[in-house]
């Protein structure tokens, strides 16, 4: 099959968030003819200022680069809806079809554009195809009044990430939970330390181990300090092999999220062979099944995570059984070799389907 030249507009690479992360972890698997254009905040530059010269770059790279598909990659939030949109817009008044990828989700956003969608589905129905991260998603871009083809995709585990693991050595017996995420409230962490403070009771030799960052580390400390916890380390900000250093000296994942589309660090700890203790959110209520890879608490009640790391800590046998179930599972679906194929092949099928009307 021909070569497709696709633009994927995502946040620098410089800059590690959802997005880049994405894209970065995908770009040695791709087959087809990829280039990015970076859009949004610098290192010392704020969106505002930048937006005018990522547009006209980015309409000089349409008109002279001339590509099949742009990939335009929004959360559904206010902000980002409109810059994406006009970003769509522009590529199709320049007739090179554009495919979007909805990744982070506000249910708040959803909620307003069922009440006044117009420009919304004016706008993102011009898509070839809309991919997002849960069925739940799906069912509410289809209320909204979204009518293009919906899929539903994953983000992904770097398969370099795994590449000095070996599952054997997951024994079964747990010394560490791992909490990875950014150090911020909505993320559960303040769940995790009062989880934490009732498990030490009964295992004071636990370690706990935070690795991240964010506007809430100095409150998170504090809090260490006053429940008067042992055995809790903060490792920062980690990338690459530092990461994967953390997954495997680690035997549990814990993370009570308030919000997430499909988060990344649990897919990461499942090919890494983790019971995972998290909450049924987003794209995670797609696939998960309770029991065989860990749990999935409802509540907020750091008794309830407390109780499921509990059953982890006393039944070896189990851990290793999960250890081995998560890791397979994860392998088969999750890797970014997998991912970017899937995504190729639907472009590639879109573009097919969509050419005996573009004549």
């Amino acid at each position: 099959m021909k070569q497709k030249k696709i633009i994927i507009l995502t946040p620098s690479f410089k800059l590690i968030g959802g997005v880049a992360n994405h894209y970065l972890g995908l770009n040695e698997h791709w087959t087809h003819d990829v280039k990015y254009h970076f859009y949004g905040k610098r290192k010392k530059l704020p969106a505002i200022v930048t937006f005018g010269f990522d547009l006209l770059s980015y309409i000089f790279k349409l008109i002279f680069n001339r590509p099949d598909i742009v990939i335009v990659n929004p959360s559904l939030r206010s902000y980002q809806l409109i810059r994406d949109g006009i970003y769509l817009l522009i590529a199709k008044t320049l007739r090179v079809e554009v495919v979007t990828f909805f990744h982070g989700w506000d249910e708040l956003c959803a909620v307003k554009l069922k009440k006044n969608s117009f420009l919304f589905n004016l706008t993102y129905n011009k898509s070839l195809l809309i991919y997002v991260l849960a069925s739940s998603f799906k069912k509410q871009l289809l209320e909204i009044g979204i009518k293009t083809n919906i899929k539903i995709t994953t983000t992904k585990v770097s398969d370099n990430l795994l590449s000095n693991f070996k599952i054997e050595s997951r024994t079964g017996k747990i010394s560490s939970i791992l909490f990875l995420a950014r150090i911020i409230r909505t993320k559960g962490i303040f769940i995790v330390l009062n989880s934490f403070a009732i498990i030490q009771k009964k295992f004071p030799q636990l370690n706990l181990v935070i690795v991240g960052d964010g506007t809430d580390m100095k409150e998170v400390k504090e809090y260490v300090l006053q429940l008067k916890l042992s055995n809790v380390s903060f490792k920062g900000e980690l990338f690459g092999e530092q990461i994967a250093n953390e997954f495997k000296k680690s035997e549990l994942y814990i993370l009570p999220s308030y919000s997430e589309g499909m988060p990344t660090s649990v897919l990461e700890a499942m090919a890494f062979g983790m019971p995972i203790i998290t909450r049924p959110l987003g794209g995670l209520n797609d696939f998960f099944k309770q029991h065989l890879m860990g749990a999935l608490v409802t509540s907020f009640d750091p008794n309830d995570f407390a109780i499921e790391v509990e059953k982890y800590l006393l039944d070896s046998q189990l851990t290793r059984k999960i250890a081995n179930f998560n890791h397979c599972y994860a392998k088969k679906r999750f890797m970014a070799s997998k991912v970017a194929e899937n995504i190729e092949l639907d472009i590639t099928t879109s573009l097919v389907l969509i050419q005996p009307f573009a004549k």
